[in-house]
């Protein structure tokens, strides 16, 4: 899979957020498909967090990074089976170009990103089931 050309910031980037951006970039999810809904869930383990920050990267910039990454090109997502029943912006219906690499989510804020998990180097990428939007709130651990 080929990506864009780097710009000078994304040169130093980890290989970790180039591979995570390939892992939110598929057919199998219905994130794509229900896009006016659609959200991703980046769960950085520590080590993999820690590598990240330390080149200077924030959540901003995780999130952008994945948001311009996570792309499929309009000919790959013509072969899936949602294909005809997805919920896309007009911008996005309108794109006949085979070859233009389309997002998997509206904006960079829709990409979430937590760090969680123990020792090693694992994270996931974990799409919602598009039909809400998530929620967080405070958990009093005082109770």
């Amino acid at each position: 899979m080929s990506h864009p050309e780097p710009t000078v910031r994304e040169l130093t980037l980890p290989e970790e957020e180039i591979y995570i951006s390939d892992v939110a970039a598929t057919l199998g999810s219905n994130v794509g498909w229900y896009f006016s809904q659609s959200q991703l869930l980046v769960v950085l383990g520590p080590e993999h967090a820690a590598t990240v920050a330390g080149d200077g990267f924030t959540r901003a910039d995780v999130q952008r990074f994945v948001f311009e990454h996570a792309r499929m090109p309009l000919s790959r997502l013509k072969l899936g089976g949602m294909w005809g029943i997805h919920d896309w912006p007009l911008w996005m219906q309108k794109v006949t170009d085979d070859s233009v690499m389309l997002p998997q989510v509206p904006a960079p804020e829709d990409v979430l990103v937590m760090v969680a998990g123990g020792p090693g180097k694992h994270s996931a990428v974990v799409p919602n089931c598009t039909f809400s939007r998530a929620v967080s709130r405070v958990i009093d651990r005082q109770a």
